[in-house]
This record gives structure tokens, sequence and C-alpha cells, in this order.
């Protein structure tokens, strides 16, 4: 999503439609509309494939319903978080390379490390708490709700407290908050505030100047 955005900032493709009387409103709802519509084809090819290959975990025993709203909702919530990012690069081929790094880090490595931070004793409780702080990255959001759905068997997931995941009979299903539940409400949430936020950079910055600060 960065690359067309901070492409026609630096053509100066946008100013000209500025110019034009464009309304940057306008600008930015139509590129969101245009960019959550165009990523439902991926989305729903990718849900596709999982039910061709019969994943149990992602579409049995009430985990469909999870899958989806997982995936319909990572693409507007992505692309507003990506239009804020775009604001600190000029160049759009720095800020492909520098967006799809930073969405490997929060997409697998993050939640990766999250994982691993929840099954070590000591740091159960504080990777509890930063999980609320790391699901203001959708990719995280996203990585972090497919990686419980796969812990669940027969729809009976593991509940996972602020001293780990207890196996001894607490269960969740795939939509309760800390197996699913939590990262699709952020989701759904991240995809309006972050465009709302991207809307104020662009009018409290001079439609991007703090990107300066990095490339």
């Amino acid at each position: 999503f960065v690359s067309f955005v901070v492409k026609e900032r630096e053509v100066k493709a946008k100013h000209q439609q500025q110019l034009a009387g464009m309304r940057l409103l306008a600008y930015w709802t139509s590129t969101w509309l245009f960019d959550s519509l165009s990523y439902l084809v991926p989305a729903m090819t990718t849900l596709a494939l999982i039910a061709a290959f019969d994943i149990d975990a992602f579409i049995k025993n009430g985990a469909l319903s999870s899958t989806l709203w997982l995936l319909v909702l990572f693409g507007p919530a992505v692309a507003s978080f990506t239009y804020c990012v775009s604001f600190l690069f000029s160049s759009h081929s720095s800020a492909l390379i520098w967006v799809l790094f930073l969405n490997f880090l929060t997409g697998l490595a993050l939640m990766i490390t999250s994982f691993v931070l929840g099954l070590i004793e000591s740091t159960q409780g504080i990777n509890f708490t930063l999980k609320y702080f790391f699901r203001l990255l959708p990719g995280f959001c996203l990585g972090d709700g497919l990686l419980q759905m796969s812990l669940c068997q027969k729809g009976q997931c593991p509940r996972l407290t602020s001293t780990g995941y207890d196996m001894r009979g607490l269960i969740d299903t795939p939509m309760s908050p800390q197996v699913t539940g939590l990262s699709i409400t952020y989701l759904a949430i991240e995809g309006g505030g972050f465009m709302l936020l991207c809307l104020l950079l662009e009018v409290f910055t001079g439609q991007g100047r703090v990107r300066q600060a990095i490339v």
C-alpha cells in the first residue's frame, strides 16, 4: 500500500490534484477504499486455500468465523497503518523495503517473540500485559490470532492467562478474547483509528515534513 501513496507525493501528482481542487479527505478516503477492496481478492484466495487444504484449526469447530474476520479486517487496518508510516519517507522504493521489513518484524518476529515469552515462567506476566500494546500493530493481530487458533483442538483452546497457558481445564473458544477476540476488536478499531491519525498527520505536519527525520 505504501509505494503508491509515496510515489504520488514524490512525483508531485498528489500536489497537482490538490491544485485542481481535490480535498485531502476525498484523496485518503478513496485510496483507503480502493486498497481495502483490492485486498479482499488475496484475502478470499487465502481463505479458499485454507479450506482446500482442510486446515481444521482455521475452519472447523467455530474457527471459520474467526479466520474470516481476521483476514477481512486486517486489510483496512494495515492500509491505514501504512499510510501513517508513509509520512516518514520521500522515496517510494525505500518506503516499500522498510514497510515490508516492518511488517515482517511485527507480523512474524514479534509474534514468535511474544509466544516464547509466554512459555517462560519469569516473563509470562509481562508478556500478557505487553500483548495489549503489541496488538496496536495490525501485523501482530493477524499473526497472533492465527497462532492462538493453531493451538486449538476441536474448538477447544487453552486459556492464556498472566501465568501462561492453562492446560488443565480452562478452555476458551476460537472467538474468546485471548484467542482471537481482542485481535479482531483491535483490527476493527485500527482501520478507522489509523485513518484518522493519517488525516491529522497530513494537516499538522505540512503534508509529510516528518518523513525528513528518517529518509
